[in-house]
């Protein structure tokens, strides 16, 4: 059992990474891949459907919708899928989705009855206050993620000790989930093989497979 959760926290660390770097297709095929492989893990359903979320586009949606329903079949009482799914919910058409955007509040609910009080329970607080609220749509939680680790990758240099740096900084502020979430997303980066999603990261707008610049 043990091997197998190394397996799948492996197979979530490549598919999230993959994720923060634009890299939609590939992070799908590596969740999928794993869910075919070693079973139901809820990472996996999160960064399958929010693979498919980041896409924005219909089909992708109601293919986030699916990993997210299959995924609270087997862990019903997970917070991130919860969350996940609510937003995703919380963010649709009512018009083009009535079923779906119905569907936000009571997950909305449900988080805040397990959880209240958490990242995950505020953070749908926020979104649901701000649906109501005219003006630029604010930045989804991947594009911040990613802005984030940039930040600190262009700041520190070396990502071993950027992760590091992020990790105590998480350490001292324990209620604040955006330092947790870079650390995570820094410590993922800074794994061996890493280097090419590294590079992504830093320089988003280059679509390279090499740690050097395009020619």
């Amino acid at each position: 059992m043990q091997a197998e959760d190394q397996d799948v926290r492996s197979a979530y660390d490549s598919a999230h990474a993959q994720l923060l770097a634009g890299q939609f297709a590939q992070a799908r095929r590596t969740a999928t891949e794993a869910l075919t492989a070693d079973g139901p893990g809820a990472r996996l359903y999160l960064v399958l459907g929010q693979a498919h979320a980041a896409e924005d586009d219909d089909d992708h949606d109601d293919r986030a919708e699916a990993a997210y329903q299959e995924g609270l079949k087997a862990f019903p009482d997970d917070l991130d899928l919860l969350a996940a799914y609510a937003e995703l919910c919380l963010r649709s058409d009512y018009m083009d989705r009535p079923a779906r955007h119905r569907r936000g509040p009571e997950l909305d609910a449900r988080l805040r009855e397990l959880a209240p009080g958490s990242p995950q329970a505020l953070r749908m607080e926020q979104i649901s206050a701000g649906k109501a609220v005219k003006g630029p749509r604010p930045p989804s939680p991947l594009r911040t993620q990613t802005h984030d680790a940039r930040l600190v990758l262009a700041a520190v240099g070396d990502p071993v000790s950027a992760a590091a740096q992020a990790r105590a900084h998480a350490q001292s502020r324990p209620d604040d989930n955006r330092l947790a979430t870079v650390a995570e997303t820094l410590t993922a980066l800074a794994r061996p093989g890493r280097a090419p999603l590294r590079w992504m990261v830093r320089f988003p707008s280059t679509r390279c497979w090499s740690v050097r610049p395009c020619a």
